[in-house]
């Protein structure tokens, strides 16, 4: 099979999966109220710094990468790094939007 093929291949796959474009009339997906749950939870966590909470915002494999590239695995580092940030950046707050929400899987999933 040709590059090519592969990739109409997987073009028509991502189509077929979608429930639609962003900015269709249609309701969003499950994927997407789970994601919205999951980004407004971590935002109430932030915001309240609660740095077990926003560790419990990701599984227990999960992985948060950090603006210079340090990568933290599973909660309990990931929480670890944001009561250290709380301690440098006592004030700041965030707000969480998604203009887009698409599905990544992994191979053999």
């Amino acid at each position: 099979m040709t590059m090519k093929h592969r990739i109409v291949g997987a073009c028509l796959a991502l189509a077929l999966c979608c429930g639609g474009a962003p900015g269709d009339d249609k309701p969003g997906s499950k994927d997407a109220a789970a994601v919205g749950k999951s980004l407004a939870a971590l935002a109430a966590a932030y915001n309240a710094r609660d740095a077990k909470a926003i560790g419990e915002v990701f599984t227990t494999t999960g992985e948060f990468v950090d603006g210079s590239g340090n990568v933290f695995q599973g909660r309990e580092k990931i929480s670890g790094e944001f009561a250290a940030l709380f301690q440098v950046n006592p004030k700041n707050t965030i707000e969480v939007t998604t203009d887009d929400v698409r599905r990544i899987e992994t191979e053999g999933a």
